[in-house]
């Protein structure tokens, strides 16, 4: 599980010359639910981490208008939980925490860098 100290990127990478492979938005696979308390967020892709990283981007698309968003800098984030849904929870937790904090990161583009489906582990770069 993840602690309080946890929350923090990785490591905050500000730079100019991303590749065109790092700019490119992957295309748009989630949209949004109406909820009596809130919102559901609902994403999908060709397999789970896929799926993980569109409602990530969906969940930043909520808050802000991403499409507006320039990419400037990247953060490392980690997640861990008992299952699956645990993972999802802590996982959107943690980018919920980035966005909030300073300097705060919005995630235009969210990929999972390494998905441990046993462990119920995630490394992501937002």
């Amino acid at each position: 599980m993840s602690s309080a100290d946890d929350y923090q990127c990785a490591e905050l990478v500000e730079r100019d010359n991303f590749t065109e492979e790092e700019l490119s938005i992957p295309p748009v696979k989630y949209e949004y639910l109406d909820h009596t308390a809130d919102v559901q967020l609902h994403g999908w892709g060709e397999d789970l981490k896929e799926a993980f990283e569109q409602v990530a981007v969906a969940m930043f698309g909520y808050m802000t208008e991403i499409d507006k968003v320039e990419i400037r800098a990247t953060c490392d984030i980690a997640a861990e939980a008992e299952d699956m849904v645990g993972l999802l929870f802590h996982f959107l937790d943690e980018l919920l925490f980035v966005f909030s904090a300073e300097p705060f990161i919005i995630g235009r583009k969210v990929e999972i860098l390494e998905f441990d489906k046993e462990a119920f582990r995630i490394k992501a770069r937002v």
